[in-house]
């Protein structure tokens, strides 16, 4: 299905590398934890794209699966003689680091939530 849709769309070849290219264009999945073994062996094989998708679709299926700790090291088992799925796996999986405006949004709610405190201990002293 992959190959067809790579060339099927406005008849030039589409990178198709990661499970939300191939969701977006209405092509549900269906993957589940039984499916991770078989998509790593078959998507490490043929390398490049294929691999990356297959690297990504795994730790998607794993997430959803419920982060269950045996899925993870079969995929990092997997990944870890190729250096293409090596890579992909790496960077889906190192922590993120926080946005410099979502830092900035909890400095502001904080700051806010205090300013309630004391405008709510202000109203109790003026109906007390």
């Amino acid at each position: 299905m992959v190959h067809n849709l790579r060339g099927a769309l406005s008849g030039k070849p589409q990178k198709i590398d990661q499970l939300w290219h191939i969701t977006t264009l209405g092509y549900p999945t269906g993957l589940q934890v039984e499916d991770v073994d078989c998509l790593l062996t078959d998507g490490l094989a043929m390398g490049d794209d294929d691999c990356r998708l297959a690297v990504d679709a795994a730790l998607i299926i794993y997430r959803l699966a419920g982060e269950l700790p045996g899925v993870l090291a079969r995929i990092s088992s997997a990944v870890g003689s190729d250096e293409v799925a090596s890579e992909v796996y790496r960077e889906l999986t190192k922590p993120r680091e926080p946005l410099l405006a979502h830092l900035e949004m909890e400095r502001k709610i904080t700051e806010i939530q205090a300013e309630n405190a004391v405008e709510r201990v202000q109203a109790r002293s003026i109906v007390d």
